[in-house]
C-alpha cells in the first residue's frame, strides 16, 4: 500500500517516497505545485470561517477522535473489511490528526502547506491510493491517508478506496454525531440494557440530549420500587416497579410537559430532559421552600425558572422597555383562570385547595384569618402553610418567629390537619405571591385599625397581592367570625368573574352549601350574564337564588350580604389594568373598604 501523505506515521516507512519520487521524475512541476499552494490557502480561508461560525453558534467543527471515542464507546472485535469504496462525506475522525483538519478535512494552522501542496500535486496527476480506516457504526476514522481525504473533499470526490477494519461498540455513530453525541448514545444504550427497560418497554423512548442523569432514573425506579412496596405491603418486584413508574410516574409529567407547552419553551431538548428538569426542579423548589409540591408546580414553573428559552428577542426587549417605563405595581396581573386550569391538571385529588397559604404576622387579626382558613382546610383535606415574612425593617426576634410558628403548628396538630411552616426575609407582597404560587389558596388579614391598617389602591401592598396572585385569596377582616356556610357571587360576566362563577359552583356542591347570586345593572351585558350564571350553575346541578339590583355595584353587593345572609362572598380580582384602575377605581377596593365578613378573590 502507498502512503503519500503520513510521513510521520513510522508503521509507513515509506510513506512520502511516492511523491518524493514523483516531483523527482517530473522535475518539480512548478506551475501545478504553485497552484495546488492556492487551493490550500483557499481551503485554510474556508476551515477559518467554519471555524469562526462554529464559535458563534456552539456547534463543533472538530475532527472526532478515534481513541477517545473508542475508550468512551467501549469499542472492541476488529474485523478486517478488506479493500472498498467508501463515501468521503461518512469520515468524520482521524487517529491522532484530528486537530490538522476541521470535520469537513479541511485543513487548520496544524497542517503543513508543503506536504498538502505535494499530496494534491500527486493525486491530481497520478491518482489517489487508498486510504486506511476504522469503520464505527455508519463512519470512518483515517488511520492513514488524512491529506488524501482533504484533497478528496476539495476535488469533490463521493468515494474514496479505502481498506477497512471495522470496530464493533455497543452503539452505532452516524455522520451528523459529534463526540458527545455518540457518548450519549453509549450511555442510553447502557442505560436501557442495564436497567432492563429495552426488553421491559420496549416502546419506551428514554433518550436524553442532556445524558449525565441516567442514574436519576435509576434513583427515581428504586424510590418508586420502595414506596410501591410500602403502600402495598408486600415486595414488589422490579419489572412491575419499572412498568408502573413508566406509566403512573414518568408519562403523566411528558404530558404535563407538553400540555404547558414546554417543548417550544426548550427547543431541542427530548421528552425525557424535560422530566428531569421537572425533578429537578421539583427538588430546588422544595429545599427552599421547606414543604412539598406537586408535579404541575415543578412542570409550570420551569419556563419562568429555568430561563424564557424560545422567547422572542425583540419582545423580550420590549417587555423590558415597558418595565423600565411603568412601575411594577402598575402592570397586569397573570391571566384569568391560570389557577383553574393548573388545578384541574392535579388529577390525584378531588378538592381544589390541596395547599393553602396563611401569611400573618402574629396580631389578633391574624389568628382570625388562621381559623377561617382552618374551615376550608377541613372541607377540603387541605395542608396549612404558615409563613412569616419580615421585611429588614421589623424587629422581630428568632424567637418571636419560633412562638408564632409554635402556636401554628399546636393549632393544626389539634384539629388534625396536617401543615408546615416557614419564614422568609424581603419585600412582604413579593414574597406572598412568589411562595403562594405553590400553593392553591391564600388567606390574608384585612386590618382596619391602628398602624396595621391595611391600605388599598394602586401602589399598596395588599392590592399588590392580590393583582400579581396567581392563586385565589381568602381576605378575612378584621373582626370577622364566620362559619363560611352561605357563599354570595357577585357576577359581571368578565373572565375573572367567570373563575369566581367556577369556584361558587364547586364549593357550594363540595361544602353543601346554599348559594345566592347577585349582577348588578339593568344592561343587554347585565341580562346577558344572567342567563349564563344560571345556564351553567344548572349544568353543575347547583341550584342557586338570582338577584339583580340597581345602583353602585360596591353598594348593591354589600346590601345583598345582608338581604341573603350570606358569609362568604365570591368575585373575580381587578377587571382592569392597575393603571386604570387608579383613574376610575376598583369595585373590588369599593368592597373591602366596607365588608365585614370573609371573601374569596378569584384570578
Amino acid at each position: 500500500m502507498r502512503n503519500p501523505d503520513n510521513v510521520a506515521d513510522s508503521f509507513y516507512p515509506g510513506a512520502y517516497a511516492n511523491v518524493m519520487e514523483f516531483e523527482r521524475g517530473n522535475k518539480m512541476p512548478t506551475q501545478s505545485l504553485l497552484s495546488a499552494k492556492e487551493d490550500f490557502r483557499r481551503a485554510r480561508q474556508q476551515a477559518s470561517m467554519q471555524q469562526l461560525a462554529a464559535r458563534i453558534s456552539g456547534r463543533s467543527m472538530d475532527l472526532m477522535d478515534y481513541e477517545e471515542i473508542r475508550r468512551r464507546l467501549r469499542a472492541y472485535n476488529q474485523t478486517d473489511r478488506g479493500l472498498q469504496e467508501i463515501p468521503v462525506d461518512a469520515i468524520v475522525g482521524s487517529v491522532g490528526r484530528s486537530k490538522d483538519f476541521t470535520r469537513t478535512f479541511l485543513p487548520t494552522g496544524n497542517t503543513s502547506i508543503e506536504r498538502w501542496s505535494r499530496v494534491k500535486n500527486y493525486v491530481d496527476e497520478i491518482g489517489m491510493d487508498p486510504i486506511s480506516v476504522y469503520k464505527i457504526g455508519e463512519v470512518y476514522f483515517v488511520l492513514d491517508g488524512n491529506h488524501r481525504v482533504s484533497i478528496a473533499r476539495q476535488n469533490k470526490v463521493d468515494t474514496i478506496p479505502a481498506y477497512v477494519t471495522e470496530v464493533q461498540t455497543s452503539v452505532p455513530l452516524s455522520k451528523d454525531d459529534d463526540i458527545e453525541d455518540a457518548v450519549c448514545k453509549a450511555r442510553y444504550t447502557n442505560f436501557m440494557q442495564e436497567s432492563g427497560i429495552s426488553a421491559l418497554l420496549p416502546e419506551a423512548d428514554l433518550s436524553m440530549s442532556q445524558c449525565g442523569y441516567y442514574s436519576l432514573l435509576r434513583e427515581h425506579i428504586a424510590v418508586h420500587r420502595y414506596f410501591m412496596g410500602l403502600d402495598q405491603k408486600r415486595e414488589v418486584p422490579y419489572d412491575e416497579a419499572v412498568r408502573d413508574w413508566y406509566f403512573q410516574v414518568y408519562l403523566p409529567i411528558v404530558d404535563l410537559a407538553r400540555a404547558y407547552g414546554l417543548p417550544e419553551s426548550f427547543p431541542g431538548y427530548t421528552d425525557t430532559d424535560l422530566y428531569v428538569m421537572a425533578a429537578l426542579n421539583r427538588s430546588e423548589i422544595e429545599e427552599d421552600l421547606g414543604w412539598q409540591i406537586d408535579s404541575v408546580d415543578a412542570v409550570n414553573t420551569l419556563p419562568s425558572r429555568k430561563g424564557r428559552a424560545a422567547e422572542n428577542p425583540i419582545q423580550r426587549v420590549s417587555e423590558q422597555i415597558f418595565r423600565s417605563i411603568i412601575p411594577d405595581s402598575l402592570q397586569a396581573g397573570p391571566d384569568s383562570g391560570v389557577w383553574r386550569r393548573e388545578r384541574l391538571n392535579k388529577r390525584n385529588r378531588d378538592g381544589l385547595f390541596a395547599d393553602i397559604l396563611v401569611a400573618g404576622r402574629g396580631e389578633a387579626a391574624d389568628y382570625v384569618t388562621f381559623e377561617h382558613a382552618l374551615i376550608i382546610a377541613e372541607r377540603e383535606g387541605s395542608r396549612l402553610i404558615g409563613l412569616r415574612v419580615l421585611d429588614g425593617h421589623e424587629e422581630q426576634s428568632d424567637e418571636d418567629v419560633q412562638a408564632l410558628q409554635q402556636a401554628f403548628e399546636a393549632r393544626c396538630l389539634a384539629e388534625g390537619v396536617p401543615f408546615a411552616t416557614m419564614s422568609d426575609t424581603g419585600s412582604i407582597p413579593l414574597r406572598i405571591v412568589e411562595r403562594g404560587s405553590f400553593t392553591d389558596l391564600i388567606a390574608l388579614s384585612l386590618f382596619r385599625t391602628g398602624d396595621l391598617s391595611t391600605r388599598l389602591g394602586v401602589g399598596s401592598d395588599f392590592t399588590y397581592i392580590l393583582d400579581k396572585s396567581r392563586r385565589p385569596v381568602l381576605v378575612v377582616p378584621e373582626g370577622a367570625d364566620s362559619p363560611m356556610d352561605h357563599l354570595l357571587l357577585a357576577y359581571d360576566g368578565s373572565p375573572k368573574a367567570d373563575e369566581a362563577l367556577y369556584l361558587a359552583a364547586y364549593a357550594a356542591s363540595a361544602w353543601q352549601t346554599p348559594l345566592s347570586a347577585i349582577v348588578v345593572g339593568d344592561t343587554r351585558e347585565a341580562r346577558q350574564a344572567v342567563a349564563q350564571a344560571e345556564a351553567y350553575l344548572k349544568t353543575q346541578n347547583v341550584p342557586v337564588a338570582m338577584l339583580t339590583a340597581q345602583g353602585r355595584p360596591s353598594q348593591a353587593i354589600l346590601n345583598a350580604m345582608d338581604e341573603t345572609g350570606a358569609n362568604l362572598l365570591l368575585m373575580g380580582g381587578y377587571s382592569t389594568r392597575p393603571i386604570f384602575q387608579m383613574m376610575i377605581g376598583s369595585t373590588l377596593n369599593a368592597v373591602l373598604t366596607q365588608i365585614r365578613q370573609p371573601l374569596i378573590v378569584c384570578r
